[in-house]
């Protein structure tokens, strides 16, 4: 695990990344409502970016996945964490403007997912665990927060969701970052034995 997170730590802070331009960009949405109507249309145009996100971050993990498999035993991880990002990409596409009136049961299912997802890489990984552990609880507590709230708002489903992804997606990159340092203190070489050999004796 240590391993693959300091190899992919750049796919990790590109995941990252996409997740703050779709949190961005949903509040540039959200600051526009001025009526119900533009509040159901930018509705339907956070989702259609929502679905895009899912779909790109769930290429890139398949990708690099698959790029690493000759170079990582646990290469396959790469590829199951983005099974959940592609479903939801395929049913936003496939179900359109219908599906908006779920929002934010999928982002509070896709949220814990990624709880779950850094849970076990904080149990997995020493070097990085106070970090890996408060995102996970983070995203577990507010996942589950949006889950349970049956009485969910305009506000709550892209309000406060939009921002809510922004500092995930910040708190990701700076994850990638922190794992690109992971077993960067490599053992110093070996210092020269004198030349010689069975000359010296």
């Amino acid at each position: 695990m240590l391993e693959l997170l300091r190899k992919s730590w750049w796919t990790i802070s590109m995941r990252g990344l996409l997740i703050t331009v779709f949190g961005v960009l949903a509040i540039m949405d959200v600051q526009q409502q001025t009526s119900s109507t533009q509040a159901v249309y930018n509705a339907f145009s956070i989702f259609l970016k929502l679905g895009f996100m899912f779909a790109v971050s769930g290429a890139l993990l398949v990708f690099v996945g698959l790029a690493f498999r000759r170079r990582l035993s646990n290469w396959f991880i790469l590829v199951i964490t983005a099974i959940p990002d592609l479903v939801l990409a395929i049913y936003i596409f496939a179900n359109g403007q219908q599906a908006t009136m779920y929002f934010a049961k999928i982002m509070g299912i896709w949220i814990v997912i990624v709880g779950l997802v850094f849970a076990v890489a904080a149990v997995r990984v020493k070097s990085v665990r106070i970090l890996l552990g408060i995102i996970a609880l983070i995203c577990l507590v507010f996942g589950t927060f949006v889950l349970l709230n049956k009485e969910t708002t305009v506000f709550i489903a892209y309000g406060t969701i939009s921002y809510f992804t922004v500092l995930l997606g910040l708190a990701i990159i700076a994850l990638g970052f922190s794992a690109r340092r992971l077993g960067g203190g490599r053992p110093k070489n070996k210092e020269t034995l004198p030349q010689g050999g069975a000359n010296d004796r």
